[in-house]
């Protein structure tokens, strides 16, 4: 067996796509991640999950930006 045996179609999001949208999109399919794709390429530019969309909107909130040793830890900004 193989992973395109079980494999379906996955919901996407564009780079500059609301995470209101991103959230709805992860709700459509019951999912709690969604790949950020590059439209003109169709190149995957990373992985937002309902954490980064949670913790995004917690630093919103409470009037912070992401530190440094967060956006180390993932290698990139989440937002």
């Amino acid at each position: 067996m193989l992973a395109s045996d079980l494999a379906h179609p996955a919901e996407t999001v564009a780079p500059n796509e609301t995470l209101l949208d991103a959230t709805r999109r992860m709700g459509v399919r019951g999912v709690s991640a969604v790949p950020v794709v590059d439209a003109p390429g169709g190149r995957v530019l990373g992985v937002l999950s309902r954490h980064h969309v949670l913790a995004a909107y917690e630093r919103s909130i409470a009037g912070s930006t992401p530190d440094d040793a967060e956006l180390s830890a993932h290698g990139r900004s989440v937002a």
